[in-house]
C-alpha cells in the first residue's frame, strides 16, 4: 500500500518519541534501534492514524503480543538484567529459567526506552510506501546523515533535534547500546555528543569474532557507558555475544 506523507504526517513521524511508556527519568537503558517498524498495525496508514492518538482496532505496541522478534527478545533479556533481576537471561530457550518472562513481559522492562534513528516506519526494511520520499536518498542520507535531497535532509535535521531533546530529558541514564548497523550508530552518537570517541573490543565467543565499540560519557554529572554490537539475534550477536555486552556495561 504506497502513502504520500503529509506535513503532518512527517512532523508526526520525526517526532516520534520511541517506545517505553515509563516518566523519562526512570529510564536507564537506552537502546537504539534502526528505524521503526509498525507494531501491530495493518499497514503505515494506520500506524501513522495511532500515532496521530486516533482509535482503532490493533494499536500497535511492543508488548501486545508474545515477543517473536529476535531483536526484541534480546533487548528483552539485557533490560533486565541491566536491572538487577536474576535469571539466566543470556541462555537458549531449552536452559532458560525466564524464557516466559523474556517473551511475555514488557521488553523495555521498568527502565529501558528504544529510540530508532530513521524516522519512515516499515513492516520490514525490504519495502518501501512512500511515494514523495526518495528511497535511495534516503536510505544513503541516514547512513551519512547529509543530503543533497531537500526532503530527506529535512528528515534528517529534524529527527536528529527531536531525538536529541529527548535524550536530554533521560536524567537517570546509566547505559546507551545501540545493537547493529555500527557505522551508522556510531555516525549518530557523534552527532548526539560530538566529544564522544570510541575504543574498539574484540569480543570471541565459542562460535565467532566480533568487534564492539564502547565509550563512556559523562551526563548530568553522571557516567553513563555506551556500547555499539552486533545486531540483537541470535544468529549474529549470539547468547554469549549478548553475555558478553553485559559483562562490558557493568564493569
Amino acid at each position: 500500500m504506497q502513502i504520500t506523507l503529509s506535513t503532518d504526517d512527517i512532523d508526526l513521524l520525526v517526532n516520534h518519541k520511541g517506545y517505553g511508556v515509563k516518566p523519562a527519568d526512570n529510564v536507564r537503558t537506552l537502546i537504539i534501534g534502526n528505524e521503526s517498524g509498525i507494531g501491530n498495525a495493518i499497514n503505515v496508514e494506520e500506524f501513522l492514524k495511532y500515532l496521530a492518538g486516533q482509535d482503532y482496532i490493533q494499536k500497535p505496541t511492543i508488548k501486545a503480543l508474545p515477543l517473536r522478534s529476535p531483536f526484541i527478545q534480546s533487548v528483552s533479556r539485557i533490560t533486565r538484567a541491566l536491572e538487577g533481576k536474576q535469571g539466566n537471561w543470556f541462555s537458549p530457550k531449552a536452559t532458560c529459567d525466564v524464557w516466559d518472562k523474556i517473551i511475555n513481559g514488557d521488553s523495555l522492562s521498568e527502565s529501558g526506552h528504544l529510540i530508532d534513528i530513521r524516522p519512515l516506519p516499515r513492516p520490514d526494511e525490504s519495502g518501501w510506501f512512500f511515494t514523495n520520499v526518495d528511497r535511495k536518498q534516503y536510505e544513503s542520507g541516514f547512513r551519512k546523515f547529509h543530503s543533497s535531497d531537500s526532503v530527506v535532509q529535512s528528515l534528517i535535521v529534524e529527527r536528529l533535534k527531536a531525538l536529541r531533546a529527548e535524550v536530554a530529558t533521560f536524567q537517570n541514564l546509566e547505559y546507551i547500546v545501540a545493537p547493529g548497523a555500527a557505522p551508522m550508530k556510531l555516525k549518530f552518537l557523534k552527532h548526539l555528543f560530538p566529544s564522544i570517541e570510541f575504543e574498539a573490543a574484540e569480543i570471541r565467543t565459542s562460535r565467532k569474532s566480533m568487534t564492539y565499540f564502547k565509550s563512556k560519557l559523562d551526563l548530568n554529572d553522571k557516567e553513563v557507558k555506551v556500547l555499539v554490537t552486533p545486531f540483537f539475534d541470535w544468529r549474529i550477536i549470539g547468547y554469549e555475544g549478548l553475555a558478553e555486552a553485559y559483562k562490558i556495561l557493568k564493569k
